[in-house]
């Protein structure tokens, strides 16, 4: 497999609905996330700064966009949401 193309999400949302699914997706990176910070850590590995990083990373997304679809809460507002997924085969460096 040189490249794998999804398309995740393809339609449109009242703010509602947006903020629902888009928080239910990054809920669940965030969960994701720190499950394998967690099993690095009962490995004895450190080293899951990285993945920590990420993870405050991906609040302050959820945060920005709770405030961004807050705004249209009583409205008639609708958003097109699109998520395209691409999946490639990475070649590790040569050690």
């Amino acid at each position: 497999m040189k490249e794998l193309k999804l398309q995740l999400i393809d339609n449109a949302y009242n703010a509602e609905e947006s903020k629902e699914l888009l928080i239910s997706i990054l809920d669940h990176k965030i969960q994701f996330l720190n499950k394998k910070i967690f099993e690095r850590f009962l490995k004895g590995n450190t080293g899951g700064e990285d993945l920590e990083g990420r993870v405050e990373e991906l609040k302050a997304e959820k945060q920005q966009l709770i405030q961004s679809l807050n705004q249209y809460k009583d409205s008639d507002a609708i958003f097109e949401v699109d998520c395209h997924v691409t999946v490639a085969r990475r070649e590790l460096a040569e050690v």
